[in-house]
C-alpha cells in the first residue's frame, strides 16, 4: 500500500508471488514488485513518500530481465533500471542503483542490494523505473524486494528519549 505507479501503454506494474520473466522469483518471502515497461523510450515507475531521520537508512534489492532479441538487436537499445532517491524539494539526492543493459543478449541480473543513508531528516520519495530505450519488440522486467524503511514512530520515540535525556 501506499505506492504510486506511472504505467505507459503496453507496461505494467504489481506484485509478482510466482516466477517472473527469466525465472526470477522473490527473494524474501512470496512477493516481490514487478515491473514492465515496452515500446521506444517508455518508462514506468513506482514510488512511494517515505520519512527518514538524519542517518536513517533505507534499503531494498533489484533484479531485472531483459531479451533484447539475442542476436538481432541493437547495441544501441541501452534498456536500463534504477532507483532513485529524491528529497521533499524534489531534488534529485542518490541514485543507489542503476545498471543497463544494450542488446544482442538475455540476461537476469541476478538480485542486487541498495540502500541509501539520509543526511538530514526529511520526507524522501524513493523511485523504482524500468526504461525501454528503443524498440517495442521486447519487453524489460525489473523485480523489487526487501524493501526496508525505517518505522516513523520508532525515530519519533527514538527523538522524545533523546529530549528527555536533555
Amino acid at each position: 500500500t501506499g505506492w504510486t505507479a506511472v504505467i505507459p501503454v503496453g507496461g505494467s506494474a504489481g506484485v509478482q508471488s510466482t516466477a517472473g520473466a527469466g525465472g526470477i522469483t522473490p527473494l524474501f518471502g512470496t512477493y516481490m514488485a514487478q515491473l514492465k515497461t515496452d515500446g521506444a523510450g517508455s518508462y514506468t515507475t513506482l514510488s512511494q513518500s517515505i520519512l527518514l531521520g538524519s542517518g536513517a537508512t533505507a534499503s531494498g534489492n533489484v533484479n531485472w530481465y531483459d531479451a533484447e532479441l539475442a542476436g538481432s538487436q541493437s547495441a544501441v537499445y541501452n534498456d536500463n533500471v534504477a532507483v532513485q532517491i529524491y528529497n521533499s524539494a524534489s531534488a534529485l539526492m542518490a541514485t543507489p542503483f542503476y545498471d543497463q543493459h544494450s542488446g544482442n543478449t538475455t540476461i537476469v541480473n541476478g538480485w542486487a542490494p541498495w540502500s541509501y543513508t539520509a543526511s538530514v531528516a526529511d520526507t524522501y520519495t524513493v523511485v523504482y523505473k524500468i526504461t525501454n530505450i528503443g524498440d517495442s519488440t521486447v519487453d524489460s522486467y525489473a523485480y523489487f524486494d526487501g524493501v526496508n524503511v525505517p518505522e516513523p514512530g520508532t525515530l519519533a520515540f527514538l527523538g522524545f528519549g533523546l529530549a528527555g535525556l536533555g
